[in-house]
């Protein structure tokens, strides 16, 4: 999984950080609470780094396939407040490790979940979520259907009350995190 990358280094298995990946959680933390628009810029390392590693690992089409850059932010933000005196970069790879257990291997084609804005995912997340509404006991039809029926939507909003969600029968970034959930 990530031994693949890291394998990339140098002969002692060091290489080289760049940008706010060098920078302490303290000054992340800082820049989150002062509302700076830096805060920007480790979203952009993020979204670099995250790009790096699903070009080079095997067997990775995407590391983050229903995760915002804020939400992965917010996740950073909730560890640097327990490790202020971490690396930026440690907390990331850490959150990284994470993601791999639920990446998309191959891509696939897009389905749009209509209702607010509109939410686009790769079907294989559809899937997933669909299949997790299913095997929690909230939806009974095709799990490889792709597509988001009344049903589904259904489902979703009796999910999302039993974990005192906001019932839009959408899958928002909150309710994923739930629905996908493990015990790690």
């Amino acid at each position: 999984m990530f031994s693949a990358f890291v394998s990339a280094a140098d002969k002692n298995q060091a290489y080289a950080i760049k940008g706010v990946g060098t920078l302490y959680c303290s000054k992340f933390v800082e820049t989150v609470d002062e509302g700076n628009q830096a805060f920007l810029v480790y979203g952009g390392w993020v979204e670099g780094y995250l790009t790096a590693l699903n070009q080079q690992l095997d067997s990775t089409y995407d590391l983050a396939p229903w995760q915002s850059t804020e939400f992965l932010l917010r996740f950073v933000e909730a560890s640097c407040r327990k490790s202020p005196n971490v690396q930026f970069q440690l907390v990331v790879k850490a959150m990284v490790a994470e993601l791999a257990k639920q990446k998309l291997t191959t891509g696939g084609q897009y389905v749009l979940i209509k209702g607010g804005k509109g939410m686009l995912f790769q079907e294989e997340v559809v899937r997933r979520a669909k299949a997790s509404l299913a095997g929690k006991g909230f939806y009974q039809g095709d799990s490889s259907i792709v597509g988001w029926s009344d049903a589904v939507r259904d489902a979703m909003k009796a999910f999302q009350k039993s974990k005192n969600l906001e019932q839009t029968g959408l899958p928002d970034q909150a309710t994923l995190l739930h629905l996908f959930q493990t015990d790690s």
